[in-house]
C-alpha cells in the first residue's frame, strides 16, 4: 500500500517534519486546504493541558505529571502493523529522512530504490484522559471560551501517533556511499540483507513518529 493510500484509508495524517519529541496532546493548527498542518501559530497553546492550566483547571504541576505519563505511554501493535507501506521520494523528503537517520548529505535520497515503513506500533490517549479532557473543555467552553477561542477554533490536538520501522533499499554500487553517509551506530543498528543486485537496510525508527491522528478541539468528545 502506498503512503497516501494509507493515510486516507486509516484517516490518519502526516508529520511533515521529524520530531522525536512529539506528544500526545500537542496542538496542531488547522493548515487549510492550500498548506500543511503547523505545529506552532501565535495564539494556539503548545499543549490542551497549556490552557487548562491558563484557566485556572489544573496547575502547573499537574501538566507536566500528565505530559510526562503521555510519553511514558508504550507503543502497541497497530491494526496494520503487517501492512508495508511504500512511500516515494518526495514523502521521504517531507518526513524529514536524511534528519531522521542522521544520513549526511553527501548521500542524495535519489540514489533509493524505495522506501517502506513496516511493523507499525501506536500510542493512543487512554480513555481516562480523553474522559479528563473533555470534561475540562466543557469547563472551558462553558465559562472560559470567548478569552480562548482565537487560539482553539482551528486547533487540533493529536489523539494518536504511529511508528515503524524504516525500509530503505539501493543498489549495491551504492554501498560504499550509503554506509559512509551513516554514522557508525545507526549502520550497526541496521538490519541489512541482499536481494540479487539490490541492498535493503531496517532501521527502528522507535522515536520519531511518521503518522498521527488529529481531532478537533472545538468538536472533542469522549
Amino acid at each position: 500500500m502506498n503512503l497516501r493510500a494509507f493515510y486516507k484509508k486509516y484517516e490518519l495524517e502526516l508529520i511533515p517534519v521529524a520530531m522525536k519529541s512529539l506528544t500526545l496532546g500537542k496542538c496542531v493548527w488547522d493548515g487549510g486546504w492550500f498548506d500543511t498542518p503547523s505545529f506552532t501559530h501565535a495564539n494556539m497553546p503548545d499543549y490542551i493541558y497549556n490552557t487548562f492550566v491558563q484557566g485556572g483547571i489544573i496547575t502547573i504541576a499537574q501538566a507536566d505529571e500528565i505530559l510526562n505519563r503521555m510519553r511514558a505511554i508504550p507503543a502497541e501493535p497497530a491494526e496494520f502493523a503487517n501492512i508495508n507501506i511504500e512511500f516515494t521520494l518526495e514523502d521521504a523528503l517531507e518526513l524529514k529522512l536524511s534528519q531522521q537517520l542522521d544520513l549526511n548529505a553527501s548521500f542524495n535520497l535519489k540514489n533509493v530504490k524505495s522506501f517502506n515503513f513496516s511493523g507499525s506500533v501506536g500510542k493512543c490517549f487512554p480513555n481516562t484522559d480523553r474522559l479528563n479532557i473533555d470534561k475540562m473543555l466543557d469547563e472551558i467552553k462553558d465559562g472560559q471560551w470567548d478569552q480562548y477561542k482565537s487560539g482553539l477554533r482551528r486547533a487540533y490536538i493529536i489523539t494518536e501517533l504511529y511508528y515503524g520501522k524504516i525500509e530503505m533499499s539501493i543498489n549495491s554500487d551504492m554501498q560504499a556511499a550509503f554506509e559512509g553517509a551513516l554514522p557508525p551506530e545507526k549502520l550497526a543498528a541496521s538490519n541489512k540483507f541482499t536481494l540479487g543486485n539490490t541492498l535493503s537496510y531496517i532501521f527502528e525508527s522507535s522515536d520519531v513518529p511518521f503518522a498521527m491522528r488529529l481531532e478537533r478541539i472545538k468538536h472533542f468528545n469522549s
